[in-house]
């Protein structure tokens, strides 16, 4: 997010949205982690990896920022399918009660960001991607 920001890149549009899909991702894993507290379990962290197609900050471009977005978030809803699976199968229905929400959450965002994808590249680089992103500040 911080990235679109820069003097040099200027691109509001794309700083706010990464910031906003930021947000929804921390608020999904506070509230798993405030449910596995009150179940009694125990919060185990772990390194997230940087995606494979991350080659450092010069080479982000707004539509390979994107991409990597639209991976991530089927990545996460891949997780949360597994994770309701197996609470599925142990009859944990408040567990599978709360994922289902999440997961049409994950379904949209990955919608959009399909659709972004689609018209980043339909758009080009320099005006286009400009213009996109006076559209994602509205």
């Amino acid at each position: 997010a911080f990235h679109f920001d820069r003097d040099d890149v200027a691109l509001k549009g794309f700083h706010k949205f990464f910031i906003e899909m930021s947000d929804e991702e921390l608020g999904h894993a506070r509230e798993l982690m405030e449910f596995q507290n009150k179940r009694g379990g125990r919060i185990v962290f772990s390194a997230t990896p940087a995606p494979t197609q991350y080659k450092g900050p010069e080479s982000l471009t707004p539509l390979s920022s994107m991409e990597m977005g639209l991976q991530m978030e089927k990545n996460i809803f891949a997780s949360l399918h597994k994770i309701h699976q197996k609470a599925n199968s142990h009859g944990d229905m408040v567990l599978t009660n709360m994922l289902e929400d999440m997961l049409k959450e994950q379904v949209s965002s990955i919608k959009e960001f399909g659709d972004y994808v689609t018209n980043l590249k339909r758009v080009g680089t320099g005006l286009g991607e400009y213009q996109f992103s006076q559209n994602l500040k509205k």
